[in-house]
């Protein structure tokens, strides 16, 4: 009975950490990991043309961690394209890995869900970004294009991609707190069953006097298994 009461409240301690662990990751990832990452698939895509490149981490009070990257050879239209979008579609492609795990186990393991997708929202916050910049990368692409006049597409997808991040959240946060709740009535269940089961025992040793150690072990364990379904 105590080994259940306790696997409860370490469940309980559990999921509240896994929300507190999360919005720490949530920072960690958007505020440091998700902008060098950005970089890094810029790199990626340069190393791949066999072009050379300066790589340089910065770090500012307002911006936080960045990196920045200059390119020491010269790209066609094509490569400069690509080139330029690998930063964000990295981002984008590690969103959707870690967003879909976390509804993939949120059954199962929800503090690993919980995690996973906090960390997925973090490396989502670098696109939506630039979704909303006047300049950057996506900007320099429809330049790049022919087609600076549609701009107005960058945060016309970028608030479609905040009712997404909005309406999963809502959702993310209902399932959290049913389970929370769940695990809740469940530890007061067994409260509650174990209370009954003892005050029970107290009547019938007042009804019929003392029992020996083996007459109250038999008396406890019929008690338990007949009101066992109950609960």
């Amino acid at each position: 009975m105590e080994g259940i009461l306790r696997l409860g409240r370490k469940r309980k301690a559990k999921h509240y950490s896994s929300n507190f662990v999360g919005l720490l990751l949530f920072l960690l990832v958007a505020v440091i990991i998700a902008p060098l990452i950005h970089e890094y698939f810029h790199a990626l895509v340069l190393a791949f043309y066999g072009c050379e490149y300066n790589f340089v981490l910065n770090f500012t009070p307002e911006s936080g961690f960045f990196a920045t990257i200059k390119t020491l050879c010269a790209l066609n239209k094509e490569q400069t394209i690509l080139y330029l979008g690998a930063g964000v579609m990295g981002n984008i492609i590690l969103s959707a890995m870690f967003i879909t795990g976390g509804w993939l186990t949120r059954k199962e393991n929800i503090f690993l869900s919980n995690l996973l997708t906090y960390s997925g929202f973090g490396f989502l916050s670098d696109p939506m970004f630039y979704m909303f910049a006047n300049k950057g990368d996506l900007v320099n692409i429809l330049n790049l294009l022919g087609c600076s006049e549609r701009v107005w597409l960058l945060p016309l997808i970028g608030v479609l991609l905040v009712l997404f991040v909005f309406a999963y959240i809502w959702f993310h946060v209902e399932y959290n707190m049913k389970c929370y709740y769940r695990m809740l009535r469940n530890v007061n269940k067994i409260k509650k069953f174990k209370n009954e089961v003892y005050e029970h025992y107290l009547e019938n040793v007042k009804s019929f006097g003392s029992f020996g150690t083996h007459e109250s072990f038999y008396f406890l364990e019929d008690n338990l298994y007949s009101r066992r379904n109950k609960y």
